[in-house]
């Protein structure tokens, strides 16, 4: 098949290369922009079974007039002493320049994502938005409740112009000196975090292309060596990029299409395909020499070259897309469209490589190992005169290592690896968003801000919504069991403030004497339209049987303290509605609330990794065995790279442990499923090639010898491919988020892992083991044939029975 693909390709390789040309030309004209058509949000995409879901769904229902979702908090603060007169001029001018975007919105019938402005001057909350005067200064809130979810897109513009309307203020004549302004809330932190996302994808693709082309020009030293790969793989992300687009645009008008992409979803299509990407055409360049060396003219050796690679690069792509692809069996959203969605990206550039990579070989001829030409492969090797043949030299050695005392090598290198592999078993994880962010970024900064005068929940409360049929919540008797409810929750530890119906302003529960301030207060508030409005549902529907509680948490809403504090509240609230007798018997507790979604978040991807990982493993050792047909092997190279994934997750818990030690809570919570299938599927990929040319070597060899070749002819392309793919990979740390940054390190560690000890030292060593086997084994098979039968069943080099399992025959 191949074979005659290389030579259609030989005879044809202008319309080749101008059909790739005019395809991406056509599309790039033609198809919507990737960030016009991408989606994000995290929590808008967990399973409509989860609590915090069903929590949103009720509380849009019951309160359909409250559609805030995520809060952005302004914060006006005084470090070195009380809030001046001036200092609440600036608060009311902030607050009076939202709420005016507000009504004109309102009057011109435009959607716009803010839905209220609360600030000091706020009727019943106001005066929970001043902090008491302390020696560390004082400081008020201005609060813009927003419709956004808090890692929507939107909420990118949203900080963008928040930031634009302090700095306005700033510029103010009347600004007061010492005054402090920051930004902070659920949509400030998701807005920064993607605003990271995208400053890390610009970052990653420019120094992804960087580093293939310094790394190319170092191993080989030859200018098309570098351009044609480079051309290929840049020429397949573009029409891969636009092809994606189109789809998820065109999905967005179909009934029976769901294909989505997110913003994040392009730092692995660019490291993923820029890598593999190079790992095709190399292996295709390789092969074009050795059939060049051997005599053959150019079309001729195109041909012979996709003949003697096509399966393995079909079947070592195969891993990666079958691997990624098996991520749409997730329930997360993004889990279950990004996993295809970049395996969809991967094929169209297998078949770019194959075709237009090949056509572009065709047309440069021998020309493309310009300077030094088609250096035969020993004298490269003695001469050593760039990488590559360095790499060679190196196998060549090590080679002779390994097949001389395999079993010592192999258990030594287990050894050394055997630690952190255990240590990788298990690893802390953290959905602590805030934590990775950089410390100067705006959100950060207000957060910290904030923390100085308010406790840290304040802006991101927990929404408990009950829901009883039977609740007669309108009722003085509901009125009655609710500040008992509400003062229950308050005597958790933990928990700062409750607000409901019988406490609106968050006091604690008690007795107030109504001819004193607090009590008059209190009174006002309870009795205020706004307090029924927001603790009690008011649709006829649902009338007295829907109500809620705003719970303030002393610790920040993403940290694991809040999440721990979360699962108490749900126990005590669990256990009220299963008691019979208790007023709250039947009653279905739900959660809304950043807490509340980061949770969900957890339990969703915690239970996807554990399927996604036993899918992957699967459909790659399926694919292993089509190709390779032998289960002990496959089994071996399977067990070879879950070691690997295992040695690097540990490796990279420790380093990161130590580099933010004051902070560190765990790695970033997308690293551990992320690393497992990119590492299983691509780790694969050289083995495939390994042991695929350790069967065509054996046939022609016998087992030992045709394992050193195999060995020597495979080194130092892989060895190549695997510093390009760390490379690319290592383009991920240049971003400004934490949890890419050790993405970046742990693919990139886990590559080299791969290529420097799992392919040329694990594998070969076993398979040295096995061919040890079989040479002992046939002298004794050898007496045993009759002699008319010996001249005949034994060649004069023996196929050893490790070839005979892997090619099936």
């Amino acid at each position: 098949m191949y074979l005659r693909l290389g030579a259609l390709i030989a005879r044809h390789w202008k319309a080749v290369i101008l059909f790739w040309i005019v395809l991406a030309v056509g599309l790039k004209l033609f198809a919507p922009r990737w960030d016009d058509v991408t989606h994000d949000g995290d929590l808008a995409y967990l399973p409509s079974r989860m609590t915090s879901v069903r929590g949103e769904a009720l509380l849009a229902q019951a309160f359909p007039d409250n559609k805030t979702r995520s809060q952005a908090v302004l914060v006006v603060e005084r470090a070195d002493g009380e809030l001046t007169s001036g200092d609440f001029y600036i608060a009311d001018k902030l607050a009076t320049y939202f709420q005016k975007v507000i009504e004109e919105a309102a009057a011109a019938k435009t959607p716009i994502p803010y839905v209220a402005v609360w600030s000091h001057n706020t009727e019943v909350l106001g005066s929970k938005l001043t902090s008491p005067v302390s020696d560390r200064g004082q400081a008020t809130l201005v609060i813009l409740s927003l419709t956004n979810e808090f890692m929507a897109t939107d909420n990118i513009r949203i900080l963008a112009e928040l930031q634009s309307a302090l700095d306005e203020v700033r510029q103010d004549p009347h600004f007061p000196a010492g005054l402090n302004l920051g930004i902070s809330g659920s949509a400030a932190i998701g807005g920064d975090m993607l605003a990271s996302a995208k400053e890390s994808i610009d970052n990653t693709e420019i120094t992804a292309i960087g580093l293939v082309f310094l790394i190319l020009l170092l191993v080989y030293r030859a200018p098309l060596l570098v351009i044609i790969p480079l051309t290929a793989i840049v020429l397949s992300v573009s029409v891969a990029s636009d092809v994606v687009a189109w789809l998820a645009d065109y999905s967005a008008h179909s009934d029976w299409l769901h294909f989505k992409i997110f913003k994040t979803t392009k730092i692995f299509v660019v490291v993923i395909l820029y890598g593999s990407g190079t790992d095709f055409s190399l292996f295709l360049i390789a092969r074009y020499r050795e059939e060049l060396e051997h005599g053959y003219d150019k079309s001729q050796a195109i041909e012979r070259a996709l003949g003697g690679v096509g399966d393995a690069l079909v079947g070592s792509a195969l891993t990666t897309i079958l691997g990624l692809s098996m991520m749409y069996f997730a329930d997360f959203g993004k889990f279950r469209y990004s996993g295809p969605v970049i395996g969809l990206c991967l094929l169209i550039t297998l078949i770019c490589c194959l075709t237009f990579a090949p056509a572009m070989l065709r047309a440069c001829g021998t020309a493309v190992f310009w300077p030094f030409g088609i250096t035969p492969t020993q004298e490269r090797n003695r001469q050593g005169f760039h990488l590559s043949g360095l790499l060679d030299r190196f196998w060549g050695w090590a080679s002779h290592v390994i097949i001389n005392w395999p079993g010592v090598i192999l258990v030594a290198s287990l050894l050394a690896m055997l630690y952190p592999a255990w240590r990788g078993l298990s690893v802390d994880i953290t959905y602590n968003l805030l934590n990775e962010l950089q410390q100067d970024r705006p959100s950060v900064v207000g957060t910290n801000l904030v923390r100085r005068h308010f406790p840290a929940g304040d802006v991101g409360p927990v929404t408990v919504v009950a829901r009883n049929a039977n609740g007669h919540f309108d009722t003085r008797e509901g009125e009655i069991h609710i500040a008992e409810l509400t003062k229950q929750l308050w005597d958790i530890p933990g928990i700062v403030s409750v607000r409901s119906l019988s406490e609106p302003l968050g006091d604690k529960p008690g007795y107030a004497n109504i001819f004193s301030r607090r009590g008059q207060r209190k009174v006002a508030a309870k009795k205020h339209a706004r307090t029924l409005s927001t603790f009690l549902t008011q649709e006829p529907e649902l009338a007295g049987q829907v109500t809620r509680f705003d719970l303030i948490f002393e610790k920040d809403p993403f940290s694991p303290a809040a999440e721990e504090l979360l699962n108490v509240v749900d126990h005590k609230l669990q256990e009220l509605s299963k008691t019979a007798g208790s007023p709250w018997f039947g009653t279905e507790f739900d959660f809304a609330g950043t807490t509340a979604g980061k949770r969900d978040l957890k339990a969703v991807t915690t239970s996807d990794q554990w399927v996604i990982q036993q899918l992957v493993t699967i459909a790659v050792l399926g694919v292993l065995l089509v190709i390779l047909r032998s289960p002990m092997i496959c089994l071996y190279l399977i067990v070879s790279v879950i070691f690997s994934y295992l040695v690097t997750i540990g490796i990279t818990e420790a380093v990161f442990a130590t580099l933010y030690s004051g902070t560190y809570e765990g790695l970033d919570w997308k690293v551990p499923i992320f690393l497992f299938v990119i590492l299983v599927a691509i780790g694969e990929d050289y083995n495939i090639y390994l042991v695929t040319r350790v069967v065509e070597e054996q046939s022609e060899h016998g087992p030992i010898e045709g394992l050193r070749q195999a060995v020597v002819k495979t080194g130092g392309i892989i060895s190549s491919c695997g510093l390009i793919m760390a490379g690319s990979f290592i383009s991920m740390m240049t971003g400004t988020l934490r949890g890419m940054l050790e993405l970046g390190f742990a693919l990139s560690l886990g590559i080299l892992l791969d290529t420097f000890y799992v392919r040329p030292v694990i594998v070969p060593a076993f398979l040295a083991i096995l061919a040890r086997r079989e040479e002992r084994k046939r002298p004794k098979l050898q007496n045993e044939l009759p002699a008319d039968e010996e001249s005949v069943s034994v060649p004069s080099h023996p196929q050893g029975e490790l070839a005979e399992r892997v090619a099936g025959r």
